[in-house]
């Protein structure tokens, strides 16, 4: 579940390991947090892009009430699929994220 901790991952000037950094960024995404200020979607949809979060497990509605799919929604080896983020990633850090 995305909190506070998760907020301060993001946002926090300090330094911390990039493994920290995608997990709350796919706490956000499992949560479905599309709707908070711009730079979280980007982020969020960036992460999915370069294969190191997954899409959530259920879909969501971003600010403007356009339909973000599941993992489940998409091709197997797509953008946001397990597949994809096991290509780019690894086992390992697709068992971290589909944890998360």
């Amino acid at each position: 579940m995305f909190d506070l901790n998760d907020v301060n991952t993001i946002e926090s000037d300090e330094e911390v390991s990039e493994m920290d950094y995608y997990l709350a960024i796919q706490r956000a995404i499992n949560s479905g947090m599309w709707g908070l200020q711009g730079s979280y979607g980007r982020t969020m949809m960036d992460a999915i892009s370069s294969g190191r979060c997954l899409l959530g497990p259920n879909a969501a509605r971003d600010y403007y009430g356009n339909v973000i799919p599941s993992r489940d929604d998409v091709k197997e080896g797509t953008k946001g699929s397990i597949g994809f983020v096991e290509a780019e990633m690894g086992g390992d850090w697709l068992f971290e994220m589909e944890n998360a």
